[in-house]
């Protein structure tokens, strides 16, 4: 029981506070055991050292919006912050989907614009293949994310027009062979409305080959994804933010410039330049 894990000199009612919390078991380890390492170990080695650089520039909740924007991880903003991020309509931001892999994508298509086409092409996937592995294979909506990617990609090295209905008819097909329980994840869900929606009433693919043309589509495809996951939306919270029309018009044309300098300052980390951080995070 929890009784026995506390000290009998203890004013402090720790049993309370841990059932407030939620807490009503504890486990007492009698061994620790190091595990080999894997492939797995090593990606897992970085995203914590991510995590650790706009640590060490920013103070919460700004690190833990940074942290959550580019690679998923929310875990660590406070429940107050993410109370008003859900009412103001814009919590999609901290959770990866495909608008990450697309615009990292047509950053690095725009930044290499100058190579070979092709070899642009596998340097992009390739890149965006080692982020989904950092943001978690176990993620529905960025595998969904990765999987159109891929299949936009290879019809573009071998020179084929493939429409945005093909990338996702192949890509369901893919999910409901592998991943059955898809259809009742919440969150794969709303990521296939949303492209449906990106689909049905935009012109233009949720796969932008430069940084312009994704700019340009944000207002439009922001208008769409609200409109056609509005039901789906208020069916599973019970609720939608008005709000959040107009709020993700002021948000999500910042986010290609915060995805951009976070780049940066990750590479900027790496090799030692501590000066360009600075003036980055200032």
């Amino acid at each position: 029981s929890l009784h026995d894990a506390l000290p009998i000199w203890s004013d402090f009612d720790y049993i309370s506070y841990l059932k407030s919390r939620g807490i009503n078991r504890y486990f007492k380890a009698e061994q620790i055991v190091e595990l080999e390492k894997t492939p797995f170990s090593f990606i897992s080695n970085i995203k914590e050292r991510l995590f650790g650089i706009f640590k060490k520039y920013l103070y919460p909740p700004n690190s833990d919006l940074i942290n959550g924007i580019l690679l998923g991880k929310d875990s660590a903003m406070n429940k107050n912050m993410l109370e008003i991020f859900k009412n103001s309509g814009i919590s999609h931001i901290i959770s990866v989907s495909g608008f990450n892999f697309s615009l990292i994508f047509s950053l690095l298509n725009s930044v290499f614009i100058f190579t070979n086409r092709r070899i642009n092409l596998i340097f992009s996937l390739s890149s965006c293949t080692f982020y989904f592995f950092l943001v978690g294979v176990h993620n529905l909506p960025a595998l969904r994310a990765m999987l159109m990617l891929s299949v936009f990609s290879v019809a573009l090295f071998f020179g084929r027009k493939i429409s945005k209905l093909d990338i996702f008819s192949v890509v369901v097909f893919l999910f409901l062979i592998l991943f059955p329980y898809a259809l009742i994840n919440v969150s794969f869900l709303l990521s296939i409305g949303a492209t449906i929606s990106i689909a049905a009433f935009t012109s233009s693919n949720e796969i932008q080959s430069n940084l312009w043309d994704s700019l340009k589509s944000i207002i439009v495809t922001t208008y769409a994804i609200n409109v056609f996951t509005l039901p789906l939306t208020y069916k599973v919270f019970g609720e939608f933010s008005v709000l959040g029309i107009l709020t993700n018009i002021v948000v999500l044309p910042l986010l290609p410039f915060i995805t951009v300098a976070s780049l940066i300052s990750i590479l900027a980390d790496f090799i030692g330049f501590d000066l360009v951080n600075n003036i980055i995070f200032f």
